[in-house]
């Protein structure tokens, strides 16, 4: 689905620029989506920011226009998705997490089963608490 995609935008948004702008905004997205869902999980804006400006140093090397980059802001979707169910269960955030993996296997399926590592922190919490 990506490859179908990034060829479209080739076609009619201006050849590698056109892949190349549209690589600039995923990334933003990335940014953004990152900055909230710490915002989120820390309450604080400035720890947010540092965070979301260190996770995109890092990623930095790996945000060229291939499926990964959608992967990552789906992941940190997920995680936020997580969070805000934690918070208030409702059921457009257990509809979320379902359609997020849904999207994974579509646009980028090599690495669907990793989705479900995002939970192993929530479980082992859960059975933490559980078991205490």
């Amino acid at each position: 689905l990506y490859d179908i995609a990034t060829s479209l935008v080739y076609d009619f948004m201006g050849g590698f620029a056109g892949v190349y702008i549209v690589n600039i905004v995923l990334s933003s997205i990335l940014g953004i989506v990152t900055y909230i869902t710490s915002k989120k999980i820390t309450k604080n804006q400035l720890i947010s920011f540092l965070v979301t400006l260190g996770q995109m140093y890092l990623v930095k090397d790996y945000l060229a226009a291939r499926a990964q980059l959608v992967t990552f802001i789906l992941f940190v979707l997920g995680v936020l998705f997580i969070e805000k169910y934690l918070e208030k269960p409702k059921l457009r955030y257990a509809l979320m997490l379902i359609l997020i993996p849904i999207i994974i296997a579509n646009v980028h399926s090599a690495v669907f089963p990793f989705y479900f590592v995002l939970f192993l922190p929530y479980i082992g919490e859960y059975m933490y608490k559980t078991y205490k």
